[in-house]
C-alpha cells in the first residue's frame, strides 16, 4: 500500500537528513491508536529503507499517543547522556513549536525542526516559474481578487493552525512545555 502524503514526504525529509548525519539514531513516533495497516510509522520506516537508511539506525516509538508523551519516552530511551546530543524534529509546519518546546521540556538541551512543507513546496518551487505571486491569501485574477476562494482552498490548513492554537494553550497549561 501507500502511504499518505504527509507520511511519504516525512519519509523522504527524513531520509535526505539521514543522508547529512549518517551517525545518527532516527527515532519514528506514531500514535498507539492507528490500526496496524494504516500507521504512518511503518510508511515511514518502509520509506526510509527504500532510501537506503539501515534500519538498525530507526527506533519505533509507538508507545506515546501525544508529542508530550513521545517526548518523555524518547527522553527516557536515550538516557540523561543522550539529552545533550543534537536532536532534529521533522514534522509539518503548524506542529513545530509545541513539539520544540514539550522536547525541550522533557529535557533535551539542542532541539532543531526541519519541517515537511517548507521542503515540499522548495521541491514544487524549484521546478515551477518564480514569477508567480507570493501573496498567499489573494491572488490576482486578471484584476479581480479571489478572496474566497483563497480562503477555501486553504481551509485544511486554517483549520490546523487553529487546532494547534488550542493544542498549545492546553500543553501550556500542563505544563508540558
Amino acid at each position: 500500500t501507500i502511504g499518505s502524503e504527509p507520511s511519504l514526504m516525512c519519509g523522504y525529509i527524513t531520509a535526505r537528513s539521514a543522508d547529512q548525519w549518517p551517525n545518527a539514531i532516527i527515532f519514528v513516533a506514531t500514535s498507539t491508536t492507528r490500526k496496524e495497516n494504516s500507521d504512518p510509522g511503518t510508511t515511514i520506516h518502509k520509506e526510509l529503507v527504500l532510501r537506503g537508511v539501515n534500519t538498525s539506525r530507526v527506533r519505533p516509538e509507538t508507545r506515546g499517543n501525544s508529542i508530550h508523551e513521545h517526548a518523555q519516552n524518547i527522553a527516557r530511551q536515550v538516557g540523561d547522556t543522550g539529552l545533550d546530543l543534537r536532536v532534529g524534529i521533522i514534522s509539518a509546519d503548524h506542529r513545530l513549536r509545541r513539539m520544540l518546546l514539550t522536547f525541550e521540556k522533557a529535557g533535551f538541551a539542542n532541539v532543531s525542526a526541519i519541517t515537511m512543507e517548507t521542503n515540499s513546496a522548495n521541491l514544487r518551487t524549484e521546478q515551477q516559474n518564480s514569477t508567480e505571486d507570493a501573496r498567499p491569501w489573494v491572488k490576482d485574477n486578471g484584476g479581480k481578487h479571489s478572496f474566497g476562494h483563497q480562503f477555501f482552498t486553504n481551509l485544511h490548513h486554517e483549520i490546523n493552525i487553529i487546532r494547534e492554537i488550542f493544542a498549545h494553550a492546553y500543553y501550556k497549561l500542563r505544563g508540558w512545555m
